[in-house]
């Protein structure tokens, strides 16, 4: 899940692409977002999401594939897990929750 660790790349552009194909303002954005406008700006920018979650919901928004943000398909994540043995998903789900 090495994909999961590309907090520290910059998807503004890829953000802003995607807004203009929706024809969204980046206030549009933010009303669906919740956040404040200031904060889709940055994102756009120059400001990195750290927060997969985050990414997952403005992937989800925008209709952005995930690994476009960085992240690992929800589906490919599950393929993982089943694999694992008990114990391994126990921990597996451990440390996902402490991400």
């Amino acid at each position: 899940m090495n994909a999961e660790k590309s907090a520290g790349t910059h998807h503004g552009m890829t953000i802003a692409e995607y807004r203009e194909k929706k024809a969204w303002t980046q206030e549009e954005l933010a009303h669906a977002l919740k956040v404040h406008p200031r904060t889709v700006q940055r994102w756009e920018e120059k400001a990195m999401i750290k927060d997969t979650s985050r990414r997952r919901f403005i992937a989800g928004v925008l209709g952005i594939p995930v690994a476009l943000l960085g992240l690992e398909p929800l589906a490919e994540i599950a393929k993982v897990v089943q694999k694992a043995s008990a114990d391994d998903r126990l921990n597996f789900y451990e440390e996902a929750l402490a991400m």
